[in-house]
C-alpha cells in the first residue's frame, strides 16, 4: 500500500455514494421534501457509504419526559437524530425537543445530538441541564475527506487505520465531542479540588506565564482547562508523529 493510500480514510466507492446522496438531498431539499424523506435517503447512505446497519437504527422512538410525549427521529447508539426541512426556520423549535430528548435519557451526558435538514449538521449535547451547540458542518462531493471524518466522528465506525494526525485533530480536537465532554468533566473535577493550596499554586504559576507572553496574567479557569486538555492532545500528536505504528 502507498502512502496515499493509507491517508484516505474511507471505502473506495465514498466519493461516489457521497455524490449520489448529495445530489438526491439537494432535490429533496428544493423540493421542500419532508423529513421522513431526507431520513431514509440519509439512513441508505449511511448503509453504502459507512456500512451500517439500518436495523440498527431505532426510528420514531417514543419517549415522554413530564407530561410531555415526543418521538426521536432516529437513534442510533448514543446518537439522537433530529431532522427539519428548514433549520433556520426551525431551530429554535427543534431545540426544545432535542432537550426533552436528552431529559428521556438515564444518562443524557452519555449523548450528542444531530440536528439536520439532510445536507447541513449542528451537533449538540446536554450541558448542565441545557444544550449546547459544539459544532456543524455542511456534506460535499468537494471535498469528500472531511465529508467522510465529519460523520465518521460522530458514528465512531471507520475501519482500523493508522490514524494520521489530521484523524487525531478530529476526533479528539477542540471542535470534537471528546473535547466537550472532557471539558465538562474536567471543570466538574476542578470545581471539587479548587480550594487545594497545591492547585492554586499550579493555576498561579500557569497564569504567571501567560502574563509574560500577554503583558498581563488574562487567564482564567475555562482557559486553564482548555490548555490543560490541549497539552494532553499536543502529546498524542507527537507521539503519533514520532511512532506512528
Amino acid at each position: 500500500m502507498n502512502l496515499s493510500q493509507q491517508l484516505i480514510p474511507y471505502p473506495k466507492k465514498f466519493p461516489d455514494y457521497l455524490a449520489s446522496y448529495i445530489g438526491q438531498i439537494r432535490e429533496a431539499i428544493r423540493l421542500k421534501k419532508h423529513h421522513d424523506q431526507r431520513r431514509a435517503l440519509f439512513i441508505n447512505y449511511l448503509r453504502l457509504a459507512y456500512d451500517l446497519d439500518p436495523s440498527e437504527f431505532e426510528i420514531e422512538e417514543k419517549v415522554k419526559v413530564a407530561a410531555v410525549r415526543g418521538l426521536i427521529d432516529a437513534l442510533y447508539g448514543y446518537v439522537i437524530f433530529e431532522f427539519k426541512t428548514d433549520i433556520d426556520e426551525e431551530r429554535e423549535v427543534a431545540k426544545q425537543e432535542l432537550l426533552k430528548y436528552f431529559l428521556s435519557r438515564s444518562e443524557p451526558g452519555e449523548y450528542i445530538s444531530v440536528l439536520s435538514d439532510g445536507l447541513n449538521f449542528e451537533v449538540y449535547q446536554f450541558e448542565r441541564g441545557k444544550i449546547v451547540q459544539i459544532s456543524k458542518f455542511a456534506l460535499s462531493d468537494d471535498d469528500a475527506i472531511a465529508s467522510y471524518r465529519a460523520l465518521d466522528d460522530i458514528l465512531f465506525v471507520s475501519k482500523k487505520t493508522t490514524p494520521t494526525s489530521a484523524d487525531i485533530a478530529n476526533r479528539f480536537g477542540p471542535h470534537s465531542a471528546v473535547f466537550n465532554k472532557s471539558r465538562i468533566a474536567l471543570e466538574d473535577i476542578f470545581q471539587r479540588v479548587s480550594d487545594d493550596s497545591s492547585v492554586k499554586v499550579k493555576f498561579t504559576e500557569w497564569n504567571r506565564l501567560l502574563a509574560k507572553v500577554y503583558g498581563e496574567p488574562i487567564g482564567d479557569t475555562s482557559l486553564f482547562l482548555r490548555h490543560t486538555y490541549l497539552a494532553l492532545f499536543t502529546r498524542l500528536l507527537v507521539l503519533n508523529a514520532l511512532f506512528p505504528k
